[in-house]
């Protein structure tokens, strides 16, 4: 039996039955020197986003007739490929140098808005005095003298709030409310609520790192000497008629 051969310089036939055909979107050799196809490309940008490969892989390639367990087999083997790892890792990073600054701008409007409540000054709303108005006689219309020949006296405490279109949008920020209250037989009363210093002394200190929330802070916010001015203060709109009041309390208070 004598064996065939194959003329010199033609190549053999290989069998083509059975032979998988190529599948593009199957992941190649791992090739840090080659670019990523579109594909590649979308699956990292899918990747970056969610970290779910599979769902990445279908983003990628919508055409594909692969099942779900396929789809996450070829996932990982691409994330398994340099190329690929060093791809996403681009991406979120980026995507994270976003967040922060996004962050961080945040913060620092959030933190603003705080001082801004926690710098409120209470003669930026209100004015107040004392007026000393000559106490007459009922009859004669005469001022009222005391035994050594001195005008008698009534001091008259009044308080009165700076209209709104004098306030500075800055100022506009500080107040939590306004609210006008109809006393019964009197004057209506101006409510002001200006918004809580204490808090957003606490805010900004949890949002700078410097306040935990269990923890007793070891200074107080307000001093002895504030508190006894603040109560002075009180008492002397509670005795005016027709007062505004400024109340920084979560409950509030009203004038008479």
């Amino acid at each position: 039996m004598t064996r065939k051969r194959t003329p010199k310089g033609k190549a053999k036939p290989v069998p083509t039955k059975g032979r998988r055909k190529h599948n593009s979107n199957r992941p190649g050799k791992d090739r840090t020197d080659h670019p990523l196809t579109a594909s590649e490309e979308r699956f990292c940008v899918e990747y970056a986003k969610t970290g779910n490969g599979t769902a990445a892989y279908k983003a990628a390639n919508p055409d594909s007739a692969a099942s779900d367990a396929s789809m996450s087999n070829l996932a990982s083997r691409l994330l398994g490929l340099v190329r690929i790892k060093s791809r996403i890792a681009e991406l979120q990073a980026a995507q994270k140098r976003v967040v922060t600054e996004k962050f961080e701008a945040d913060a620092t409007w959030i933190v603003g808005q705080f001082t801004n409540h926690a710098d409120a000054v209470i003669t930026d709303f209100l004015e107040w005095g004392v007026d000393e108005v000559p106490r007459v006689h009922k009859d004669t219309g005469e001022p009222l003298r005391d035994r050594k020949g001195n005008v008698v006296v009534s001091r008259i405490p009044w308080v009165k709030a700076k209209p709104s279109a004098a306030l500075t949008r800055q100022q506009a920020r500080q107040i939590a409310g306004v609210e006008l209250v109809q006393g019964q037989g009197g004057p209506p009363t101006l409510r002001l609520k200006l918004h809580d210093q204490q808090s957003a002394l606490r805010e900004i200190g949890k949002l700078g790192g410097h306040y935990k929330e269990k923890v007793q802070h070891e200074h107080q916010w307000i001093d002895a000497a504030a508190a006894e001015a603040e109560s002075k203060f009180n008492r002397l709109i509670a005795a005016s008629s027709g007062a505004a009041v400024v109340d920084q309390s979560d409950e509030g208070a009203e004038g008479a």
